[in-house]
């Protein structure tokens, strides 16, 4: 089993580097793709993905769909088994995805 992480953005460039670089870095082999859909920023964010995590996905809206509409965007696209959902500001424990793939597992 492995997962997508779809993180909406939106005016993050502050943040999503840290976040992306969390994710990258502590999330082991059951990580399958990174989806990030920017939600129309007009900040660096979408420069910063691209620049510091050439292999995530970026998915740039014309508008900004909000969270959801954001979330939406990057479900359709995830090629996951799992998809986890993150804010543009989560930074991830080690193990952690792990953790989430084996609780889903075993429920």
């Amino acid at each position: 089993m492995r997962a997508s992480v779809i993180v909406p953005v939106w005016n993050g460039a502050s943040v999503v580097g840290a976040c992306l670089d969390a994710v990258y870095a502590r999330s082991g082999p059951r990580l399958a793709e990174v989806v990030c859909v920017d939600n129309a920023s007009d900040d660096e964010s979408a420069a910063i993905v691209t620049a510091r995590h050439p292999a995530a996905r970026l998915l740039a809206q014309a508008r900004n769909l909000g969270f959801a509409g954001g979330v939406n965007v990057g479900a359709d696209a995830a090629r996951g088994d799992v998809l986890v959902l993150l804010n543009l500001d989560t930074l991830v424990e080690a193990g952690w995805l792990d953790a989430l793939l084996d609780a889903v597992r075993d429920d």
